[in-house]
């Protein structure tokens, strides 16, 4: 499953954005694709990266800014 995170938000600024992205997940290959985001907050690369770690699915990042892969 192919989703384009921007059609969720461009700016990803809270914990509620990341359960929306995760609910969108229905798959176990998900590849997210980041082009077109603008801003990733400190708060959502948290939740994110937990999230991530607890889930059973396969997550690959695509098109994350390389300032932004430090967090994932």
């Amino acid at each position: 499953m192919y989703i384009y995170v921007k059609k969720i938000s461009k700016y990803l600024t809270s914990k509620y954005i990341c359960l929306l992205l995760f609910s969108a997940m229905r798959d176990d290959d998900i590849y997210l694709d980041f082009t077109g985001v603008y801003y990733i907050s400190t708060e959502f690369a948290i939740t994110y990266k937990k999230m991530k770690g607890e889930s059973k699915k396969n997550i690959k990042e695509v098109n994350l800014p390389y300032y932004y892969r430090t967090l994932f």
